[in-house]
């Protein structure tokens, strides 16, 4: 067993122990530190999604980390990406030999990153993703990373996600404070967006029989090529009004 069992309680005890802090940013950061070093892995990170469905990076233990999370964002696959999109904890011992995500395990392999990133991170080889939910929905996904093969055991598939709910409670009580941060906004319309696109990708599964990847695939492709928002194309497809503030740029 990786991990023990009274470390995981003694750590969330700490972190949710109120008062918590005012800077979500600051909050989140501890969190994702805390993960780091009680998985005794060689690095951790935070992707939230924007308002257009995209994973964007927000915090990382280190440089590797950071581009590692830029590298799946700008692919749009990897373990980060397959977590968020299907709601779910996916592990991977070595992502170089994965065949799921074929454009990440060679940007793994040639050891840079796409569109001039550098990402010097050949060395990672074994990734987790646990999604980060808001309201029961995926917004984000809170990630591992190894420099070597990973065998993860049921304390690591079972201990991320028990993180991923601390975030989800540091975020739901930032929301409910009179003054929200302007990451805690973002993430309020990144949620109200991503529920359209469930909606979206649920009515693409059952009208044209696509599995969930293939549907958000879809969606984010005829969103691409249209240049349009994700979530434009999701209302269209519905035949409905978009959500409220949902035309509202990303808060920076």
């Amino acid at each position: 067993m990786h991990l023990d069992p009274e470390a995981l309680d003694a750590s969330l005890r700490m972190l949710s122990h109120p008062p918590r802090e005012a800077d979500l940013q600051r909050a989140l950061g501890k969190v994702v530190t805390a993960v780091h070093r009680l998985f005794d892995c060689d690095g951790a990170g935070l992707m939230f999604a924007d308002g257009n469905g995209v994973l964007r990076y927000v915090t990382a233990t280190d440089e590797t980390g950071r581009r590692l999370e830029v590298s799946q964002a700008e692919l749009g696959e990897g373990p980060c990406v397959d977590a968020y999109v299907h709601g779910k904890v996916v592990a991977c011992r070595d992502v170089t030999e994965d065949s799921r995500w074929p454009a990440l395990a060679a940007v793994l392999q040639n050891g840079d990153g796409p569109q001039g990133t550098g990402a010097p991170h050949g060395a990672v080889r074994g990734m987790m993703g646990a999604p980060v939910r808001l309201s029961g929905t995926p917004i984000g996904c809170l990630n591992l990373h190894a420099h070597g093969p990973r065998e993860w055991d049921e304390s690591d598939l079972h201990g991320l996600p028990a993180y991923a709910e601390l975030i989800e409670e540091t975020i739901a009580a930032a929301l409910a404070a009179e003054h929200t941060s302007s990451l805690a906004r973002q993430l309020e319309y990144a949620l109200r967006n991503r529920v359209m696109i469930e909606r979206a990708v649920g009515f693409l599964m059952a009208d044209r029989g696509l599995d969930s990847s293939q549907a958000f695939d879809h969606l984010r492709g005829r969103a691409r090529s249209s240049r349009r928002r994700t979530v434009h194309v999701a209302a269209e497809l519905l035949g409905e009004e978009l959500p409220k503030e949902a035309d509202r740029p990303p808060v920076s």
